[in-house]
């Protein structure tokens, strides 16, 4: 829960709370988000294979119910949120380098 909650809405409070803020200091918030999602996923998964060889009725249960779905929504909203603050700061270098060449035709 650490990495699918409390890190990525610290990381958004952060970012959020902000005034000024580099592209390069979002685009590592992006990566890190991305990042962060990722490692919550492979331990996900993780996690369920051994809830599924475990004698334990309870985490079977959990496990084979609709809750991984959930669980797996919160890894995959991190992923989507940086991968758009990575696209925000591609998108936003490309206008200023398309702002810069027509400056330089003019």
């Amino acid at each position: 829960m650490l990495c699918s909650v409390v890190v990525p809405v610290a990381i958004l409070t952060y970012i959020m709370r902000l005034r000024k803020v580099s592209r390069a200091a979002v685009l590592g918030f992006g990566l890190f988000l991305l990042l962060l999602s990722a490692l919550d996923l492979v331990l996900l998964q993780h996690i369920a294979g051994l809830a599924r060889t475990s004698a334990s009725l309870l985490d079977d249960q959990i496990f084979l119910s609709e809750l991984p779905a959930a669980l797996y929504l919160l890894p995959l909203t991190s992923a989507g949120i940086g991968i758009n603050l990575v696209s925000q700061v591609l998108l936003e270098h490309l206008r200023q380098a398309e702002r810069n060449y027509d400056k330089l035709q003019d």
